[in-house]
């Protein structure tokens, strides 16, 4: 025991030094690229200028010497403060925890899944050692395993992500974004309720609600307009890449930006029951075809939305 005791006295104390220089190389890493945090922010908001530049710089302490802000952020590090995340308008510590859970479960599953097709797989290739199905299966390990990690990641994202839909990511961002508002709220005493806006495009399948909205807005979408309004209020090329920003201008054609809930009547009340678990405490509905939309929700929706009960959104 006490031989294990020493040794894991010595892995930490011969850790500290590997954290030092680590930590020394992300602080210099961001001190050498081009712009600073403040950069990044403007960039991000689409807004500001010189003089709120300048400000921001000062209240950050990034008008200081260099040794003064690296102490600073040596400071930071040992108290655990990693400072304010601008994507999820919240503290970087409450982002790092809200993922926190479903990393650990990632990542406990990759290392169940890996070792059980790990054991079999390898037991299989002993026991058919030379033939030809030990050569299969090895060159697919050895395949797998020249792999980067990263470009393997990506190519799964893309698969489940994209081409599957699956969404858990939008969920996990939209709620930390809604927590962050009511948190704040509550560090100068208040609360407040958050709402957001919705668009509903239904029809008898899916497969027709999404024809009739990429009908008009595709087909019948003033594009022209909606790059005119978000260059308004600062967002443009300069601010998000090309996708990112055909993304936000089919959104405040389809319905100003309204969160897109697209398909049957029994998808139209999953989606708000999917807000609900947001953290919204309501929503304000839209339609392309406002009267006719209305009504549909009214004799169609509403009966269901009531018997799932969610009849009072903000209850």
């Amino acid at each position: 025991m006490r031989a294990t005791g020493s040794l894991v006295v010595r892995r930490l104390l011969h850790a500290i030094p590997v954290i030092l220089i680590v930590a020394t190389g992300v602080f210099v890493l961001l001190e050498i690229a081009p712009g600073d945090a403040v950069d990044s922010y403007l960039a991000h908001t689409g807004s500001g200028d010189a003089a709120m530049a300048e400000q921001l710089r000062q209240q950050l302490g990034l008008d200081q010497s260099i040794v003064v802000r690296f102490l600073a952020y040596l400071e930071a590090l040992l108290t655990f403060d990693l400072g304010w995340s601008v994507a999820a308008n919240a503290p970087v510590t409450a982002a790092i925890a809200l993922r926190l859970p479903n990393t650990v479960l990632l990542m406990g599953a990759a290392i169940i899944v890996a070792a059980a097709l790990g054991i079999v797989l390898g037991g299989f290739a002993a026991m058919r050692r030379g033939r030809p199905e030990d050569g299969i299966v090895s060159s697919i390990g050895l395949a797998l395993n020249s792999m980067p990690n990263f470009w393997v990641a990506l190519i799964l994202i893309i698969i489940f992500g994209v081409g599957l839909g699956y969404r858990e990511v939008e969920f996990d961002a939209f709620k930390a974004h809604v927590d962050s508002y009511k948190n704040t709220a509550r560090e100068y005493g208040r609360d407040i309720r958050v709402w957001t806006l919705a668009l509903i495009v239904q029809g008898e399948t899916e497969k027709e609600a999404k024809a009739f909205h990429d009908y008009y807005v595709n087909e019948k979408g003033d594009w022209d307009a909606a790059t005119n309004v978000l260059d308004t209020i600062g967002i443009n090329a300069k601010t998000f890449p090309p996708g990112v920003l055909e993304g936000l201008k089919s959104h405040f054609i389809a319905g100003w930006g309204g969160y897109p809930l697209v398909g049957t009547k029994e998808q139209i009340v999953d989606g708000l029951h999917t807000l609900k678990r947001m953290g919204l405490d309501g929503v304000l509905l839209s339609w392309p075809r406002y009267l006719e939309g209305m009504k549909q929700f009214r004799d169609i929706t509403y009966p269901l939305l009531k018997q799932s009960g969610l009849r009072d959104f903000g209850g």
